[in-house]
């Protein structure tokens, strides 16, 4: 039986203000993006914040525009009292200066913050006064575990050194960039594995789709496809069907995001395994934006630059992890419990996705 997910118990008495929010997403009709604003939604839901989603226009998804399309859009109606927005590979201080230009507070995530880049913007609260955090997975762990899980579960099928397939997303992506870094981090310590073919996509499904289809049909002795998000997954899995039906379930073939249209092929032995729980960053940070605006400000209690992991799903525990990530629409999710205003005693914020659905359950 699935219980409403609501905790009275636990949070105490918070007389809160309502802060508006803006999420300005940089992708749609994508499996991990609307996973991520469906739980916001449930968080804005639970904490009583005012969400608005945008989407960015297609034509913008890139380091070069995606910070004028936000300027004209945080211009064009009532300005937030906060923004949250991915960071553009190459392009991340552009956005950090709109939201210094329009005094717009904002926490940024979804995207890496290597050496490089904080030597040009420095870290939150430093040079960009109103860039309150960063959220980023941990896509070279994600990249490397990935990889790891891949070429043990080949070993359980066949001892002999693997021939590999990579399908990756586009070069202006951090995730596609240090994911990347962590799987070949993990083959250099396999010098006896071979990479049969590095892929690049726009991460759209339909893309590594019609790319996988080339790849199979040139190579008929592929054992492993590393995939860099569910997304690609769906498309490697349809393209598989189209290709190479027979060859269904004796690819291993894994990824990363956790999205429900995965979980499916996942019960199937189709997708041997996803990473993920990262889709819940939007949450954490209306969490922490939520207790900014009502005196709380987390840099008491938080890192600014935030590190969450990511867990596993596979045939052991998709049924379950399938029930709460894709639950019925009556049900409720509990984000109080997370939040300093309802709970002044915590310590410190335990963003942990494992741990958030663990919870769930009881």
């Amino acid at each position: 039986m699935f219980l409403l997910l609501i905790f009275p118990s636990v949070a105490q008495e918070c007389a809160y203000q309502k802060p508006k929010v803006h999420f300005y997403m940089p992708d749609e009709n994508h499996f991990f993006w609307d996973n991520m604003s469906r739980f916001m939604q449930h968080a804005a839901n639970s904490l009583g914040i005012d969400l608005t989603v945008k989407v960015i226009p297609k034509a913008d998804r890139n380091r070069f525009t995606a910070s004028i399309a936000t300027e004209k859009y945080l211009l064009s109606g009532t300005k937030p009292d906060y923004l949250i927005s991915y960071l553009w590979l190459g392009g991340e201080d552009r956005i950090l200066q709109v939201a210094d230009k329009l005094n717009v507070p904002l926490i940024t995530l979804n995207s890496n913050l290597s050496d490089d880049i904080i030597k040009k913007t420095g870290f939150p609260r430093q040079k960009y006064k109103n860039w309150l955090a960063h959220i980023e997975p941990d896509d070279f762990i994600a990249g490397y575990q990935l990889s790891k899980s891949l070429l043990k579960q080949q070993r359980k099928v066949n001892s002999a050194a693997a021939n590999i397939v990579i399908v990756s997303g586009s070069h202006d992506s951090s995730a596609h960039k240090m994911r990347s870094f962590g799987l070949n981090a993990n083959i250099e310590q396999h010098p006896e594995h071979q990479i049969l073919q590095y892929i690049y996509t726009d991460w759209s499904a339909d893309d590594a789709e019609q790319k996988s289809i080339a790849v199979l049909k040139r190579f008929n002795d592929i054992d492993v496809i590393w995939a860099a998000s569910d997304n690609l997954a769906y498309g490697i899995n349809r393209a598989i069907k189209k290709a190479t039906p027979e060859r269904l379930t004796n690819i291993i073939l894994g990824s990363i995001d956790w999205s429900p249209e995965v979980l499916p092929l996942i019960k199937k032995g189709e997708v041997t395994l996803s990473l993920g729980g990262h889709f819940l960053d939007g949450s954490w940070a209306l969490v922490l934006l939520f207790d900014h605006f009502n005196g709380f400000d987390f840099i008491e209690r938080s890192e600014l630059v935030i590190n969450t992991q990511l867990s596993v799903i596979n045939k052991n525990n998709v049924e379950r992890m399938q029930r709460l990530i894709n639950p019925p629409e009556k049900v409720k999710y509990d984000f109080t419990y997370l939040s300093r205003c309802f709970n002044n005693n915590i310590s410190d914020y335990q963003f942990d996705g494992r741990a958030f659905f663990n919870r769930s359950e009881h």
